[in-house]
């Protein structure tokens, strides 16, 4: 019997603070999957440095909640108007302020009720809490898209996410995953671009290439008992931005350098240290255009490392993608967070719907 297909329309604001990915997709919510359009919708800079104000400070300002309200309309209003496809649903993340699993919390941006007043369409949001309270970190939500997607790919199979925050999901001959977050993906980057020169992130990682790292600082840096945890595992955003401060004596460049050190080191030993025979490790998220990140990656991973758009990704809207299928998930009633991927005692459905 033919299973019934449904089209989500995924948003996704990630830690980089950059935009809005909109991705819309028809599913099954298991093995099919369609990508039908996508679309980004950046912030403006004022915005953009109100909401990691938010974020620094852990706290929701109501004026930046209704501007963060309006952008998720207007990102919904140009994927619908490029595809003039109708949803059947739509699933938003919202933006993190504040992910604490050491404390059992995590907390989004979102306003699930003017998009569905707006749209005329079912919404369904706040995906991480019912993970947490079944005792699980919140993230990574996304290895169960990763799975589909990584379908007909050699294993050991490693997809890397390189956002603000770095995820790993390992998945292996039996389809079984282990997945984990890395730790600081481009977010400790960009935050140095924004503070000393009011770019928004190294374009290709050419200043970073540039710089020389400093391997001890790195090493340092990289004894945080963060790293040495095994997963399943999860970090906020900020969790290392005090930390890093030991490289503020540096040049702009030597940091960049450093910091892309880090990031690198830290996902390629946290794939190691759980499957160190992978046959290959495709890269998503914003940081795969990051050659100083890349080049670290390949140069301590025994395994070829590849641009997920060239494995047949759309690697720019992959999560928005992930959250539409896991939107699908949840109207189901079919797991997405397993015990292998974010420790939740048993495997888990969550999201909360909101209709018009």
């Amino acid at each position: 019997m033919t299973k019934p297909l449904y089209v989500s329309l995924g948003l996704m604001s990630g830690t980089s603070a950059d935009g809005i990915d909109a991705a819309l997709i028809r599913s099954d919510g298991e093995d099919t999957v369609e990508t039908l359009a996508a679309a980004f919708v950046p912030y403006p800079d004022d915005f953009r440095k109100r909401l990691l104000v938010c974020a620094q400070q852990h706290q929701q300002d109501d004026a930046v909640r209704a501007d963060f309200s309006r952008w998720s309309q207007n990102a919904c209003e140009n994927i619908l108007t490029q595809s003039g496809i109708q949803p059947d649903f739509i699933a938003s993340h919202g933006h993190t302020l504040d992910h604490r699993p050491d404390l059992g919390w995590t907390h989004q941006m979102d306003d699930p009720a003017a998009l569905a007043s707006r749209f005329g369409i079912p919404v369904v949001s706040d995906f991480r809490q019912k993970d947490m309270q079944n005792g699980g970190q919140g993230a990574p939500l996304v290895p169960v898209y990763h799975r589909v997607r990584g379908r007909g790919h050699p294993k050991p199979l490693a997809i890397v996410n390189i956002g603000g925050v770095s995820n790993v999901t390992l998945i292996d001959e039996n389809d079984a995953m282990i997945a984990f977050d890395a730790g600081p993906g481009n977010a400790l980057m960009d935050d140095v671009l924004q503070k000393t020169v009011g770019a928004r992130y190294d374009h290709g990682g050419a200043l970073a290439l540039s710089g020389t790292p400093h391997q001890d600082l790195a090493e340092a840096l990289l004894l945080d008992p963060f790293f040495l945890k095994r997963g399943p595992k999860s970090l906020d955003r900020n969790h290392f931005a005090q930390r890093a401060g030991v490289l503020d004596g540096l040049s702009l460049t030597d940091r960049l350098a450093t910091l892309a050190q880090i990031t690198a080191l830290a996902i390629a030993r946290g794939i190691v240290m759980h499957q160190p025979h992978c046959a290959e490790c495709l890269l998503v998220g914003g940081g795969r255009k990051n050659k100083a990140i890349v080049d670290v990656l390949s140069q301590n991973l025994p395994c070829p490392v590849r641009d997920g758009d060239a494995a047949g990704f759309d690697s720019d809207f992959m999560e928005a993608e992930a959250f539409a299928y896991l939107g699908i998930r949840s109207f189901l009633g079919l797991p997405y967070s397993f015990p292998e991927t974010t420790g939740v005692r048993v495997p888990t459905c969550g999201g909360v719907w909101t209709y018009p």
